[in-house]
């Protein structure tokens, strides 16, 4: 595997990827372009190895969600977006955006929506699914509310039934 660089990226960068890895090919603008990409306290990482583009992550300031138990409301730092190209999956590139946009957190909570399929890969680097599933309207495909780390005593977790299939990154 090529060394991998982790560096900012335009939100404009990261479109391709979400789009072909995360919505089927859908060619309209909002399928790609998320509400707060352009604040200025958003970040978009992309991973490269030497000079292609294999990965982005974006990371928005947004608060805990009232579901988190003890969390709720609390800054917090989200997860979206996050894509591989399929042929890097496997290879570490999820895990080295996860770490880089982890240790852009300076104290927030971290959370994001995850795909059921990769809630695995969430679990290994030590993330904890939050409640019960839902379908979102974008992809119609399931997926929880994860938090990075350990939650307070007394959180309600869930073990969602799923099957086992491919991890990003």
């Amino acid at each position: 595997m090529a060394e991998l660089s982790i560096r900012p990226i335009p939100a404009v960068r990261t479109h391709d990827l979400r789009r072909r890895v995360l919505r089927a090919g859908d060619p309209r603008p909002e399928a790609v372009c998320f509400v707060g990409d352009d604040r200025p306290d958003t970040v978009h990482l992309g991973a490269f190895a030497g000079t292609h583009l294999v990965g982005v992550a974006t990371w928005m300031v947004e608060p805990v969600p009232a579901v988190v138990p003890g969390l709720a409301g609390r800054p917090g730092l989200r997860l979206r977006g996050m894509a591989v190209e399929p042929w890097w999956q496997g290879q570490g590139v999820g895990r080295a955006l996860l770490a880089a946009g982890m240790a852009r957190a300076h104290g927030r909570v971290v959370w994001c929506h995850a795909r059921d399929r990769a809630i695995g890969f969430y679990e290994r680097a030590g993330w904890q699914v939050v409640g019960d599933g839902f379908v979102t309207e974008a992809t119609g495909l399931p997926h929880h509310l994860m938090v990075a780390g350990p939650l307070e005593p007394g959180a309600r977790l869930t073990a969602p039934d799923r099957q086992a299939g491919p991890a990003p990154g």
